[in-house]
């Protein structure tokens, strides 16, 4: 056949919502490692990003929660940016406090 013409049309991704708050809690025990990621989500752009510490047990790995599933794409992206697996990139609102992304740092943790 002659004359056919394919026209590949682009694939919307969502994309990360740089804005959006991200708490970042230190449960791994490591004086500061709190505020180096912090200093590493601000070099990929994000722009309200705090810091705390962490003393639950829960969860046993390094973990990000998202609170609704439009935050799916910003949570691997700070997943991503944190060494954090994607597979440890969680939906649950009520570890998030309702309207922040939160990144629990465990022993895990590469720095």
């Amino acid at each position: 056949v002659t004359g056919v013409q394919t026209c590949a049309l682009p694939i919307s991704t969502p994309q990360a919502s740089l804005n959006r708050p991200v708490l970042v809690l230190n449960g791994a025990g490591i004086r500061g490692v709190a505020a180096e990621k912090q200093k590493a989500l601000a070099a990929k752009g994000f722009t309200s990003v705090s810091v705390s510490d962490y003393n639950l047990r829960s969860p046993r790995v390094s973990t990000v929660f998202f609170p609704k599933e439009s935050d799916r794409q910003t949570a691997v992206e700070v997943a991503k940016s944190l060494g954090i697996s994607e597979q440890s990139v969680q939906l649950s609102p009520a570890a998030t406090g309702g309207d922040r992304i939160v990144a629990v740092l465990k022993n895990d943790i590469r720095r």
